[in-house]
C-alpha cells in the first residue's frame, strides 16, 4: 500500500509499480513507453522517504523530469550543471544531471533514477564506468525497451541495480 498521497490518481498498476519499487529498493522498471514510469520511481523515492536523489537522463529530458517532479512530488528539482563540491552543498531533494554531465555528480545519493536506461547496454563506455560510481541506497532504472539489440544489452543495466 502507498503511504505517498498525490494530487493526481493513480491507475492501479501505477499503484502497483510503486510498491513494488519501494518493496524491491532497486530494480529496472521496463513498462511501456508512456505509462508513467517516472511518477512511479518518484513516488517510491518519496515513500522511502530519501533524503537526496540524483536523476540520470538525456538533456533533452531535463525539462521534463523537472515538470515531473513538480507535478508529483509537490517540490522541485535542481539541474546540475557544476562541479562536485558545489554538488555536495546542494540541499535540494531531487537533483537532475543529463548523462554527459553525470561524472561530475559521482557522490553517494540516497536515491537514484537512471532514465532510459537502455542508453547503458555497452559495458565498455565512460556512461557506464561514470555511472557505476555513483552509489545509492535505492536505484530504479526506467526503460521502456531494455534489449535493443540482444539479451546482452541487460548486463551493464542489471549490474547498475
Amino acid at each position: 500500500m502507498i503511504t505517498t498521497q498525490t494530487r493526481i490518481p493513480l491507475r492501479t498498476y501505477q499503484s502497483d509499480g510503486v510498491d513494488w519499487l519501494v518493496q524491491k529498493g532497486r530494480a529496472l522498471l521496463a513498462d511501456e513507453p508512456r505509462l508513467g514510469k517516472s511518477a512511479q520511481a518518484l513516488l517510491a523515492m518519496q515513500a522511502l522517504s530519501v533524503k537526496r536523489c540524483l536523476i540520470v537522463c538525456q538533456a533533452f529530458n531535463i525539462g521534463v523530469w523537472q515538470n515531473e517532479v513538480e507535478k508529483w512530488t509537490e517540490t522541485s528539482a535542481i539541474t546540475i550543471d557544476a562541479s562536485e563540491q558545489l554538488i555536495r552543498e546542494l540541499k535540494w531533494t531531487f537533483c537532475i544531471v543529463s548523462y554527459g554531465k553525470v561524472r561530475h555528480a559521482a557522490l553517494k545519493w540516497d536515491g537514484l533514477i537512471i532514465d532510459e536506461s537502455h542508453n547503458v547496454r555497452n559495458r565498455k563506455t565512460k556512461l557506464f564506468d561514470n555511472l557505476k560510481k555513483l552509489k545509492s541506497k535505492y536505484c530504479f532504472l526506467l526503460t521502456g525497451s531494455p534489449i535493443v539489440n540482444s539479451v546482452m544489452d541487460l548486463w551493464p543495466q542489471l549490474h547498475l541495480i
